[in-house]
């Protein structure tokens, strides 16, 4: 059996529209951890949250984060308050439902003494306790007592004190205010910790799930996509269902497609494609050596995955999208961007660059030639 009169005869059957179809259900919009989960820096972004450039599906209202570039060090999750500005996030516990909070462009006591207003936000405190703020002349030495760098001079010393514990002599200390201050291990040193109650996902989180919206643009209700014993959103497994389904009618007729020409191949080889595509012998090679594939330039998708063309995201050769944190390689005098592993297999086989035009046909006998089609790909395509 000759593949490359199976390919040939495939050509006069018109595949196109299964391979549409397939294609068109497996990239449909998704609410899956796949597409939605992100990072910035070490901070892993998921639901409820997502980055602002993020589809809205991804994640729960006035959940949205930014993520800052940062030159010498890791960027740097950012969460920004209506009324209070903008914290950096420095770890959230999505089963706890809490996040640790960083202000690193002011004196967070002096907001606090203000009066910390979370309004137009979905976050509250978790822990509060009363301290009482005061201005002394001279540092007071006792247990309890905590300096507040930002608000302190250089002849003056403020500092807080719990409420109900000791008070300093008038003599010496002057009380500025009482506060109730969100507690964690160091805010006076600019450090938050707070909560939230909506959308409820602890007990999805618990069971090992993560929380998604049940009806993407139909409420805010939100569903798990835990254990298969917990069940699937109705929606979502109604859509699995029927894309399943198109797909491996589409597969069916595909290989019953193979096996037709098959069968025709072993009666009538076609001496033209044996003599156009002769079988390779040892040492023989149109591709590029290894030494010539490294010079060409790579690149490491970050989290945004942003490239110079928006609209070049999907690799030409495996069909599959950008991911972030994956490796890319450019041609050099190409735009196009590949897969490492995908653009250094193809380029060992031969010599010019792959594009999204190039026919299937020709794509198959030349991976079917060097032995390197895998059989699922030939079933798919």
């Amino acid at each position: 059996m000759d593949f490359f009169y199976v390919i040939k005869r495939m050509d006069s059957i018109s595949i196109q529209p299964f391979l549409f179809i397939i294609i068109f259900f497996s990239f449909q919009p998704s609410i899956s951890l796949e597409i939605c989960s992100t990072l910035c820096g070490s901070q892993t972004i998921r639901f409820p949250f997502r980055l602002i450039d993020q589809p809205q599906y991804c994640g729960y209202q006035d959940f949205k984060l930014s993520c800052k570039f940062q030159e010498t060090t890791q960027d740097v999750t950012i969460l920004t308050f209506p009324y209070a500005g903008n914290f950096s996030v420095f770890h959230i516990d999505y089963a706890q439902q809490v996040l640790q909070l960083g202000y690193s462009v002011g004196c967070l006591p002096r907001i606090l003494l203000q009066g910390l207003n979370l309004s137009g936000s979905p976050f509250m405190s978790v822990n509060t306790q009363s301290y009482t703020f005061y201005n002394c002349s001279t540092m007071v030495q006792y247990p309890g007592v905590l300096k507040i760098p930002c608000l302190s001079g250089f002849n003056f010393y403020v500092v807080a004190i719990p409420t109900d514990g000791y008070t300093p002599s008038t003599s010496v200390c002057l009380e500025i205010a009482k506060v109730m201050v969100p507690m964690s291990t160091d805010w006076w040193e600019d450090g938050m910790t707070l909560g939230w109650n909506q959308p409820d996902c602890r007990w999805c989180e618990s069971h090992q799930g993560t929380c998604l919206f049940e009806n993407v643009g139909a409420g805010l209700q939100v569903g798990c996509d835990s254990a298969i014993k917990h069940g699937l959103p109705s929606s979502v497994r109604d859509a699995l269902v029927f894309g399943l389904g198109i797909s491996l009618m589409c597969l069916i007729a595909v290989i019953s497609c193979v096996k037709l020409n098959f069968t025709e191949g072993q009666n009538h080889p076609n001496p033209e494609i044996l003599m156009t595509h002769p079988r390779s012998t040892p040492g023989s090679t149109k591709g590029l050596d290894r030494q010539t594939i490294d010079t060409c330039p790579t690149t490491l998708l970050g989290p945004s995955r942003c490239l110079p063309n928006p609209r070049d995201n999907i690799c030409s050769i495996c069909l599959c999208e950008y991911q972030a944190n994956e490796t890319l390689r450019t041609i050099p005098n190409c735009s196009h961007y590949f897969h490492v592993d995908c653009i250094d297999q193809w380029l060992k086989l031969m010599q010019h660059v792959p594009n999204v035009a190039i026919s299937l046909r020709s794509l198959l006998l030349s991976l079917l030639h060097y032995h390197h089609l895998c059989p699922w790909l030939l079933f798919l395509l």
